[in-house]
C-alpha cells in the first residue's frame, strides 16, 4: 500500500505540474473548473446605436445613427416595425465617409421597434414610444384676493385671461 501511495502521489504531482506549466493544459483546466462560465468567441463587431430607446411626441422625426465597432461592414440593414405592421420593413443603409450608417424616421404616428443587421449579426431591439401631444381640455382657476380688499373669491373657467388685482 505504501508503494501504491507513493505512485499515486507522484502521478498527482506530475499532473499538477503539467497542468500549470503546459499552456494548453492550463487553459483547458481553467475551462474545466469553470464549467458554468461562457467561453464563446467574442463577436467580430458590435453595434453602437443612437438614440436607443426614446419617447417622442406624435409626428416628430427620429434620426438613427449606427456605428460598427470592430470588423467594418459595407452594408447594413435597418429593420423598423410600427405597431400597425405585422412584418418589419427593411431599409438598406450605406456607410458614410465618417463611418456611420444613418436614417431618419419621418413623422412617426405610432410606436416603432427597430434593430440593425450586418454580417450575420443582429443588434438589440430598441423602441421609439410615440406619445400624443398634451391637450388642454379645460382650464380653471380660483382667485382669492387679500382680505383688506373686501372682494370675494372668484372662479374663472375655460378662459385664458386672468383678471385680478395687481401684486
Amino acid at each position: 500500500t505504501k508503494k501504491l501511495l507513493k505512485l499515486s502521489a507522484g502521478v498527482f504531482v506530475f499532473t499538477l505540474i503539467s497542468v500549470f506549466l503546459i499552456p494548453g493544459l492550463s487553459s483547458a483546466a481553467y475551462r474545466l473548473f469553470n464549467y458554468e462560465k461562457d467561453f464563446s468567441a467574442p463577436p467580430a463587431f458590435i453595434f453602437k446605436i443612437t438614440p436607443g430607446n426614446k419617447e417622442i411626441t406624435k409626428g416628430d422625426n427620429v434620426f438613427i445613427k449606427i456605428q460598427i465597432v470592430g470588423k467594418q461592414q459595407e452594408n447594413l440593414i435597418l429593420y423598423t416595425k410600427s405597431t400597425e405592421q405585422s412584418e418589419p420593413s427593411e431599409i438598406k443603409l450605406i456607410q458614410d465617409s465618417l463611418g456611420y450608417f444613418t436614417n431618419e424616421l419621418v413623422s412617426l404616428k405610432s410606436s416603432t421597434d427597430y434593430y440593425a443587421e450586418a454580417g450575420g449579426l443582429t443588434s438589440d431591439t430598441y423602441k421609439i414610444s410615440v406619445l400624443n401631444r398634451p391637450i388642454v381640455t379645460s382650464f380653471g382657476l380660483t382667485i382669492i384676493p387679500p382680505s383688506y380688499t373686501g372682494q370675494p373669491a372668484t372662479t374663472q373657467k375655460d378662459n385664458g385671461n386672468v383678471s385680478a388685482l395687481p401684486g
